[in-house]
Order: C-alpha cells, then structure tokens, then sequence
C-alpha cells in the first residue's frame, strides 16, 4: 500500500488504519483509503446530521457569542468581511456565526467541504443571506490562497490527517491581520484529565450507561434507532465503499469512526500547545473549553447542567472539547 502524501509526524499517527486497512483487503493508497471513507461517510451522515446533532444547535451558539467577542476588537476597523468556512458541512457554523454581532459585518461567505451533499445543504440553508455566498468543492489547497478576513473549522479538525499542512493552507488564505477560529475539537490537552474522567463517569453512572466506552458513531447509530428512521447508516456506507472496490469486507463502526475521527480515536485530540508550533504566523487570543462531562450542555440532565454552567463561566480548561480564536499577525 502507498502511503504516500502524508509527512512522517501524520503517517505516524495512522499506523493503525494501514493495519485496519490490510485487515479489510485494501489496495489503494492510504489517502485514497481516508478520502473515499470520508466522502461516503459524510454523504451518507448529510441526511441525518443535523437531527442527530441538535445538541450543537442547542449548545453552541453561546460559545459562538464569546468566540466573536473576542475577535471583535482586532477586526474593529474591517466592515466588510470575508469568512471561508472549512468544512462546512450543513452551514451550521457559519449561520451561528452570523447570529453574533460580528456575524453582522460579514459580506461574503465561501462554503469549502469535501462532500457536495454537504455543501448544497449549506448553501440553502444560507439562501436569505442578504452578502455573497460562493461554494468550494474540494480539499483546502484546492482553493486560491489569500483573501479572507475570517476563517472557520467547528468539529473539522479531527478529521484532518496531516494538520501541519493542514494549517499551512489555512495560514496562505487568512489576511494578515485577520482571524481563525475553530471550535468543537476534542481537547488534546486535557483528555486524560482525572477531573475530567471523574466528571465523565459520573455522568455515566447517573444515566446508568452501559459499560465501555461508545464511540462517536455508535452513539449516532443509537440516536438514529431511537428516532425509528429505518435508516441503516453504517450498512449504508460499507455498501458503497464494497460495491466502489474500496474494501473487500465490510468495516465495523468503531473501524469506520477511527478512519474518519482519527484525532479522538489515538487519543490525542487538538492541542493548543501544538497549535501554537504549527501556526506560528498566528497569535492565540482567546480560548475556552466546554463539555465538563465529555457530552454538549444541551444533553446533561439538570443537576450535571449546573456544574457544566459553573466551570464554563469559571473559565476551566479541562472540557472535553475546545475552542480558539488566532490572531495572524
């Protein structure tokens, strides 16, 4: 198998789906592997992504709200902006970015995604916007650099195999001057945390939880039986990927998330002390962590909603997940 286009420090971490990768009959390249995984993945999770995570919708525009603020004095003589949202997705981040006060200057939006499922989702979602929007299918260095006062990726950046690269090409399309924020990564810094891992079995525990972990697709799987859509999500999808010649047997959905999510399956989530050496044209500005009990707010019962609220206003740092805005000087 080639495993070509990726550097040493991204292969490194994806040892285990070129084992997954044997394991399946695999004969294309790692990134050809990644790639239609990911295309047929989220083809598929476009007709169910926003009904099996309302909990963003519910949850996130509050850190939308803080993420803006502080950006707004940096931006405070720019008008007009520009945002190119990375991964777009339905258009969620971007229509809760609009929500904000900052949202309010923003002329044009580029909506930048793999997936064409994804991306004309968005661009009807957007359809009252009253600036420009413009559409982007393909990888970001795909795109013409420069140009964009304000980047964003919301749960983007652990899909990203080789996230030097990654933000090397988020670096070329910024303005100086300009902003980046991302938000809903899994916090690399703090995974391990014992406070946090308390947190999380306690919230188990009051919701008598199976034992073992569930992974990311296992818990949308659940959501999906709960709704009674009829929709057999990861047969959907190993059903392409055999008929395409991607694999030769079908994928479980823990294999499937830890080819798609392969930032949280190592363990190693997004941190922001690596952030900080591999965006060194960028100045961290703002940041704050959320998620106290590994789920959104919107999902907690009331009593573990209070705690929740408490540390997110403390300012904690050892959520589950992550936020930041960066500066380009």
């Amino acid at each position: 198998m080639d495993s070509s286009g990726f550097d040493a420090t991204a292969l490194s971490g994806m040892q285990h789906i070129l084992r997954l990768m044997e394991t399946h009959g695999v004969a294309c390249s790692l990134r050809e592997f990644q790639d239609a995984v990911n295309l047929t993945y989220h083809k598929h999770e476009s007709r169910v992504y926003d009904r099996v995570h309302a909990e963003m919708w519910n949850s996130l525009p509050q850190v939308f709200e803080k993420l803006a603020a502080a950006a707004d004095d940096p931006l405070r003589n720019r008008s007009s902006l520009k945002l190119l949202d990375i991964g777009c997705g339905t258009g969620l981040s971007s229509t809760l970015l609009l929500q904000t006060p900052l949202g309010r200057r923003i002329s044009a939006i580029t909506l930048a995604d793999t997936s064409p499922e994804m991306i004309a989702l968005a661009e009807n979602r957007l359809r009252d916007f009253k600036g420009e929007v413009s559409t982007h299918l393909g990888q970001l260095d795909t795109l013409d650099s420069g140009g964009f006062d304000l980047a964003l990726t919301s749960s983007v950046l652990h899909h990203i195999p080789d996230l030097a690269r990654f933000f090397r090409d988020v670096t070329e399309r910024v303005n100086s001057g300009g902003i980046y924020f991302h938000l809903q990564d899994p916090n690399g810094d703090y995974l391990s945390d014992p406070e946090l891992l308390a947190r999380q079995k306690a919230l188990h525990d009051a919701l008598a939880d199976p034992p073992g972990k569930k992974s990311f697709l296992q818990r949308v799987v659940k959501k999906l039986k709960r709704m009674n859509s009829g929709y057999d999500y990861v047969g959907q999808i190993n059903a392409d990927l055999l008929s395409g010649g991607i694999i030769a047997t079908p994928l479980t959905d823990d294999e499937m998330w830890m080819v798609t999510d392969i930032h949280v399956e190592n363990g190693q989530g997004i941190s922001l002390r690596e952030m900080h050496q591999l965006m060194p044209a960028f100045r961290l500005l703002f940041s704050l962590s959320y998620s106290f009990f590994g789920r959104m707010w919107s999902e907690l019962p009331d009593k573990f909603r209070l705690e929740e609220e408490r540390l997110y206003n403390a300012g904690a740092p050892n959520g589950w997940n992550v936020a930041g805005v960066w500066l380009k000087r």
